[in-house]
């Protein structure tokens, strides 16, 4: 009995002391990392009108056999906290941001974010960012 308490318990506190690096990696996103290009205000007014052309400079991608690295800029809340994440639906990926933590703002900042995907045939899918 003690022995099954101890398998629980240690079970348990792996389970929940996992970095959310470890946890997003297991949909095929390798590593993520952003930097800060710029705040909300006169200067991103085209990302709202015009999304794709705003976005254009600071999106690429590069393939290296199962392992694509994408560069987007994603609009995320100021306060927060923010991680990537993908989705991968039919033939498509969506590079995606997820906001953790509770703590958020009524302002929004712009990153550029580079995905690094490793996934089997990645070259077949559709990038949407």
């Amino acid at each position: 009995m003690f022995l099954m308490m101890v398998f629980i318990l240690v079970i348990a506190t792996t389970n929940c002391s996992t970095p959310i690096a470890e946890k997003v990696k297991t949909n095929g996103l390798n590593s993520c990392d952003s930097k800060f290009v710029m705040d909300d205000g006169e200067m991103a007014n085209e990302y709202y009108t015009n999304r794709a052309k705003f976005i254009a400079e600071y999106t690429s991608t590069f393939y290296s056999g199962d392992t694509l690295n994408a560069e987007t800029l994603q609009e995320i809340n100021s306060c927060g906290e923010s991680i990537c994440d993908i989705k991968f639906s039919n033939d498509t990926l969506y590079l995606l941001v997820k906001q953790i933590g509770n703590e958020t703002c009524a302002s929004v900042q712009f990153h550029q974010f580079h995905y690094t995907i490793v996934k089997e045939n990645i070259e077949q899918y559709v990038i949407v960012y």
